[in-house]
């Protein structure tokens, strides 16, 4: 009879070990999913941050180069304004 419950025993312990085991096993599991998901997340930031600053860094280079066309514009209007006054006499 005292076999019967050692082995018994032994059986509970094994199982309680396999069990421990196999929920350490998921937990570890969790933990990669979780972790290659926040590194997914993280890089998909990044990488829309970097889009983010591309975009606005060519927005500003499109507006410079529309300020400097109507600057350039202007400028020649000026000019020309200054030349036909110029041949005109006019005190201006």
């Amino acid at each position: 009879m005292e076999d019967l419950f050692k082995f018994l025993s032994n059986q509970d312990a094994l199982k309680a070990k396999r069990n421990q085991e196999a929920a350490e096993r998921e937990w570890r599991r969790k933990e990669m999913e979780e972790a290659v998901k926040k590194k997914e997340t993280e890089d998909m930031l990044r990488m829309a941050r970097e889009e983010q600053l591309k975009y606005k860094e060519l927005s500003q280079a499109v507006e410079v180069a529309k300020n400097e066309a109507e600057f350039n514009r202007v400028l020649r209007l000026h000019n020309i304004l200054v030349f036909i006054m110029s041949m005109k006499g006019s005190p201006w």
